[in-house]
Order: structure tokens, then sequence, then C-alpha cells
């Protein structure tokens, strides 16, 4: 079984407008920033929907290693680059201040369109993403990552096993996904084509 948990709040408050390099710097404070403490409560949920023994993941990004250290402080992460959210480069160079959510909009949909501008292109995640689920198969597994990247893998996913999630994910949410065993040529099929 694959359980993704969400990282927990992230205490950032972002400007409504940002020149290029402002987003830029935006999103590198972002990635510093601490993240809000989790209730007990918040931590006794999310450890009782678990699996007793499981191996942990997180990303390299601070907020999902802070939350992974809250939600399990007995256990180390194995941090994997390939979970860390897809970043969103500025989609042009602009000195002049652009709102931040067409910041973010056109950014995603040149992701979307594997623009070259966005440096972690959809194609390279895919094939993380596919790389990842070979890897994981047959064990119980917990990651701890971002929103958008839970977003893309549980796509993937829910095209080969069956998947619970909700249906926009919010921080310290779970989804599940139950990944069982497939003979070697389905994990041969799951590779995207290169």
């Amino acid at each position: 079984m694959l359980i993704l948990i969400r990282h927990a709040k992230v205490l950032f408050n972002w400007e409504k407008k940002y020149t290029a390099s402002g987003f830029a710097a935006a999103q590198a404070a972002y990635d510093q920033a601490p993240i809000e403490r989790i209730t007990d409560l918040e931590i006794r949920r999310i450890r009782d929907a678990l699996p007793e023994q499981f191996e942990l993941y997180t990303s390299p990004l601070k907020r999902s290693i802070e939350t992974a250290a809250m939600l399990f402080p007995d256990n180390t992460p194995i941090q994997l680059p390939e979970l860390s959210e897809i970043p969103i480069y500025p989609y042009r160079d602009s000195d002049k201040e652009i709102a931040l959510r067409r910041w973010l909009f056109w950014g995603r949909v040149q992701w979307f369109c594997n623009h070259p501008q966005q440096k972690r292109t959809k194609q390279t995640v895919e094939h993380e993403v596919a790389d990842l689920i070979a890897r994981m198969h047959n064990k119980n597994v917990v990651i701890v990552g971002h929103a958008f990247q839970m977003t893309v893998m549980l796509h993937i996913l829910a095209r080969h096993y069956p998947v619970q999630k909700p249906l926009r994910i919010k921080n310290l949410d779970t989804a599940r996904c139950f990944i069982y065993e497939k003979d070697e040529d389905y994990f041969k099929g799951l590779k995207i084509k290169r």
C-alpha cells in the first residue's frame, strides 16, 4: 500500500503581484519558510490510518522533512529528489508586476505542454513517477510530499491501481493507493516511452 500525505501548512504570506525575479525569489523564500505546528489530534488521526510497518519517504524540501519529523519522530525518512514539488518557473521575463495567480496559471500551462521554460517538465516527472511506482510495489510506503506532485502521482497510479483520494488535496490530507504485484511485463508497460 502506498500512502501519500501532504505536508503541513507553510507559514508564508504571498504578495498579490510579482515581477519575474520577485516571483522566483518568493518561491525560494516559500521553500525555506517554517510550517505550522501539527496538533496531537491530527497526528493521531494520520497515524491511526497507517499500517504498523512502513518505509517513510519525503522530498528534500524543508516543509516535507519537518512534517515527517512531527508525524513520525522515531522514523528517519528516505529523501528522494523525485518527490519534490514540481516547481513553477516564471513563464516569461518581466520587470512589470503581474498577479500571482497569472504566474501560477501560465507556469502550469507551460508545464503541461512540456515547455522548456519549466525545467522539470511533465515528461520528466512522468518518468520519475513510473520509476518510483516500480520501486515501491508490494511494500507499505508512506510519502510526505506536495500537492501538485501528489496529484500527478495519483493520476498516473489511477491508470493501473485503485486509488482513494480527496477531491482537492489540502495540507495534511492523505491519499491511498493499493499497489499489488503484477507480472514483470506489466511494469515494463508502465514505463513511459522515452
